[in-house]
């Protein structure tokens, strides 16, 4: 399990960080956040002909009353 951080430099590359080493910032507990997958790119990766990239995403929405688990596959 792991995120995406933040890019420091102009570097186009980002690190995959352990999920384990995230901070957690607590001014956001509570609060709506959005979360958005812009772009997904996968660079050198070997072959020609198309391949399939697996990617999960998992949440929960504890900003109301009840909380909500969320699931996305492709």
């Amino acid at each position: 399990m792991g995120y995406v951080g933040e890019s420091r430099s102009s570097d186009s590359k980002v690190a995959i960080m352990l999920a384990a080493d995230a901070e957690l910032d607590e001014m956001l507990v509570g609060t709506q956040v959005k979360v958005t997958l812009d772009a997904f790119q996968v660079w050198e990766y070997p072959g020609f002909s198309p391949h399939k990239v697996l990617f999960g995403f998992q949440g929960r929405d504890q900003a109301g009353e009840e909380a909500q688990d969320l699931s996305l596959r492709a």
